[in-house]
């Protein structure tokens, strides 16, 4: 089924791919606890979370978690947030050839991930 927003996906186990209506596409992998925002956001409450982005409309896609935003700036990136450890790590940001890939934000300051 299509997930609207404000639609939450509880996944104990296994994987799930959603794919926005901007063009982005996300993996998870439970357990995970995610809320599609947008058309273009979500965010991840815990679990682990892969976005692609194909579409350049889908450039800008927000994935926020307890402990940061972050904003794809036209790749791909992996993200797992640890609720026990209140841990929010990018784990990949794939990207072309001297581009950046990812902006991560926390409490007000910026920082580029390539």
């Amino acid at each position: 089924g299509e997930l609207l927003a404000g639609d939450v996906l509880d996944l104990r186990s296994g994987l799930a791919e959603i794919r926005f209506s901007s063009g982005a596409t996300v993996i998870l992998e439970g357990p995970v606890h995610f809320t599609c925002d947008q058309a273009n956001s979500g965010t991840l409450t815990h679990g682990k979370l892969a976005a692609r982005i194909d579409e350049p409309r889908a450039k800008g896609f927000t994935v926020q978690t307890p402990h940061a935003s972050i904003v794809d700036l036209g790749t791909e990136f992996a993200v797992e947030v640890d609720e026990r450890s209140r841990r929010c790590a990018v784990i990949e940001a794939i990207r072309p050839a001297g581009k950046r890939s990812a902006a991560v934000r926390r409490g007000g300051s910026n920082r580029q991930v390539s």
